[in-house]
């Protein structure tokens, strides 16, 4: 049988099941016991009714809010992964600065060095010539 016909007899015996005691306490007590057990029954179905309600939104509610801690917990743990990655790239960048300073350093040393220092003695005019700017007016 189709679960929606199993459903359909199981709420249909119950409704007979249901009339019956109703119709028996209204026999056996009469119509105002039967109208206090009906109103006593109904409001002890809704109680119920709204506490199990009350726990499925309550369940309902803190599993959305888990759900949203775990995916935000998974997206600080990329973005964690991505800052490290950024800071490992500038620590690189850091270094390779360093190192390109260090070889300009050297090499400018080395030009420096290489480069023949001037005599002390030695001025700009070879043989200790004199120049006579009073030509040159």
């Amino acid at each position: 049988m189709h679960e929606g016909t199993t459903d359909f007899l199981k709420m249909f015996v119950c409704l007979v099941a249901a009339g019956l005691f109703l119709w028996w306490l209204r026999n056996d007590f009469g119509a105002n016991y039967a109208l206090i057990a009906v109103v006593l029954t109904a409001g002890t179905i809704f109680f119920i009714g709204g506490a199990i309600l009350t726990h499925q939104i309550q369940k309902n509610t803190l599993d959305g809010v888990s759900k949203f801690s775990a995916k935000d917990a998974m997206t600080d743990r990329y973005r964690m992964q991505s800052l490290r990655e950024i800071s490992k790239g500038q620590s690189w960048q850091l270094k390779a600065d360093a190192q390109k300073q260090i070889i300009d350093y050297k090499a400018e040393k080395k030009l420096l060095t290489s480069q023949p220092k001037p005599d002390e003695n030695e001025t700009f005019w070879s043989n200790n010539e004199t120049v006579d700017l009073d030509e040159w007016s």
